[in-house]
């Protein structure tokens, strides 16, 4: 039996996606961005975020890799700020605002040997690799693709996103924000 769409966790990931749909951000890897935005800005975008990044570097947050609640938060902020990023860089936009409305638990996840990051949403249930065990109420936040939607569909969603994910389902453990930590 599938969970209801006034689920609290689906309409904060939903809301999520909104807001960060709204913010305009460049994604170099989607053609919609180059199209609407222009090579131009694309570039001066990224230069901006790629500054932000060292900058923050510099200041001992790995904005890069994210595996800490302070460098996914520092991320965060710069991706907001430049306007830039692509799936990992909006997944830790995602994972702060959901974080900053109570949503426990949380983990950033990558797609098992592909490229692409996603924020997973209430998971008690089950390990990262198999989706098929995790709690049916278990929401996919993943901003890049402009969805959130609860595991049933997993598999169907990443087939929609083929050219990045190849179809996998499997998931690799980024960060884990856990029910009873601070954010």
């Amino acid at each position: 039996m599938n969970p209801s769409t006034t689920h609290p966790t689906l309409l904060a990931a939903k809301v999520v996606v909104r807001e960060i749909g709204a913010l305009d951000i460049a994604a170099s890897n989607r053609d919609y961005s180059k199209m609407t935005l222009g090579e131009t800005v694309l570039e001066q975008r990224f230069s901006a975020l790629d500054a932000g990044h060292l900058k923050a570097i510099d200041e001992g947050y790995d904005t890069y890799g994210l595996m800490d609640a302070a460098s996914i938060k520092a991320a965060a902020q710069l991706v907001a700020q430049h306007r830039a990023g692509n799936c990992q860089e909006q997944s830790a936009v995602a994972l702060d605002k959901l974080a900053r409305l109570g949503i426990r638990p949380l983990e950033l996840m990558g797609v098992y040997q592909q490229d692409h990051v996603l924020v997973v949403a209430g998971r008690i249930m089950g390990t990262p690799f198999t989706y098929e065990a995790w709690n049916e109420d278990t929401v996919i936040c993943d901003p890049w693709a402009k969805r959130a939607y609860f595991v049933y569909a997993l598999k169907d969603e990443m087939q929609t996103i083929k050219s990045v994910t190849n179809g996998e389902t499997r998931m690799t453990q980024k960060f884990e924000l856990k029910r009873d930590k601070p954010w």
